[in-house]
C-alpha cells in the first residue's frame, strides 16, 4: 500500500492529485521568532471551503476557486 503524499488536516483522507484546488495552509507566528518556525497543513478544496471558509469572519472573504489553476 502506498503512503499518502498529503493528508487533509480536516478529514484525514489522502488528497488526490486530481483535486486541483487543494491547498497548503502555512501557519507562522505573527510576531515570528528569529528561527522562522512555520507549520504546513494540507486540505482538500471542499474541506477548505467548508471548514476553513466558514470559520472566518464574514468580513474576510475566502474563495477556494482562487486556488484552482486556470
Amino acid at each position: 500500500m502506498a503512503e499518502l503524499e498529503y493528508q487533509c488536516c480536516y478529514c484525514e483522507e489522502g488528497i488526490a492529485k486530481g483535486d486541483i484546488g487543494a491547498v497548503r495552509i502555512v501557519i507562522s507566528g505573527l510576531w515570528a521568532q528569529a528561527d522562522g518556525s512555520t507549520q504546513e497543513v494540507y486540505a482538500h478544496s471542499e474541506c477548505a471551503a467548508d471548514k476553513f471558509g466558514r470559520a472566518l469572519s464574514s468580513s474576510v472573504p475566502f474563495d477556494i476557486q482562487a486556488f484552482a489553476p486556470d
